[in-house]
């Protein structure tokens, strides 16, 4: 049996000591940054905006500029062997941009394929009517012969809707090919104009936007024409604001 005074004796085993740290002196980490290319963020912020595509045909720019610079960010940061980071924004950021780029182009497509109302044909107003100017014939003013093989037949056209003092319930209107005619004054030309009647007790409301409208065409005399009355007249029974921007 060890004794009392020798147990006081025995020096206690020694504990290691952790050096000291000094005030503020943080952990050291493993932490090793990545630089991130600028396409990663731009790619998603376009991806995030890329249903914009969605509302209108300028609007797939957006989608498309997103997929391209998302592919390309893509491509930089799996060439780099592990340098670069931003691989999740960037493939968030492409597969948006992809998908809506995507949906976008079907639902535009679709919409095009099935504006025109069963049984009529479509008609370009620039470049099937307005274009046709007037010609001469056994020196007297005629129709041009291909807005003349027109009459009669059911076509279906863009344009826009010329100012009235009413714009609810419109029984009848001028139809003009573009904006510029309607909504900044002046007299535009015979060949620009179609009388707009609504048939069926139908009516039709103002709207300033391209506008469609479906009907039977008729070519009158262009001798009887006067100043802001047009010549070509369009019975109507469809009227709406126009589903695309295509003409």
């Amino acid at each position: 049996m060890m004794s009392t005074a020798e147990r006081s004796t025995e020096l206690p085993r020694s504990i290691p000591i952790e050096p000291s740290r000094e005030y503020g002196e943080s952990e050291p980490n493993e932490f090793d940054y990545r630089p991130v290319p600028v396409l990663a963020p731009v790619s998603l912020c376009l991806g995030l905006v890329a249903a914009v595509g969605m509302l209108g045909l300028l609007g797939l720019a957006i989608p498309l500029l997103g997929t391209i610079l998302g592919g390309v960010c893509l491509r930089q940061i799996l060439r780099s062997n592990g340098e670069y980071g931003g691989f999740v924004p960037a493939v968030v950021g492409f597969g948006l941009s992809a998908v809506f780029l995507l949906f976008g182009t079907v639902f535009h497509a679709h919409a095009f394929a099935t504006e025109v109302p069963e049984g009529y044909e479509r008609v370009n107003f620039t470049q099937d009517i307005s274009k046709k100017e007037f010609v001469v014939a056994q020196g007297q003013l005629a129709p041009h012969p291909d807005v003349a093989a027109l009459d009669g037949r059911k076509i279906f056209l863009k344009g826009y809707m010329f100012p009235q003092f009413t714009t609810e319930k419109l029984k009848g209107f001028v139809f003009v090919r573009d904006s510029g005619d309607c909504c900044f004054g002046g007299n535009p030309p015979l060949t620009d104009m179609i009388n707009v009647a609504m048939t069926n007790s139908k009516t039709a409301d103002y709207s300033s936007g391209l506008v469609s409208v479906a009907g039977t065409f008729h070519v009158n005399d262009p001798r009887t024409g006067a100043e802001m009355t047009p010549v070509y007249e369009l019975e109507a029974d469809h009227v709406e604001r126009s589903r695309t921007p295509f003409r």
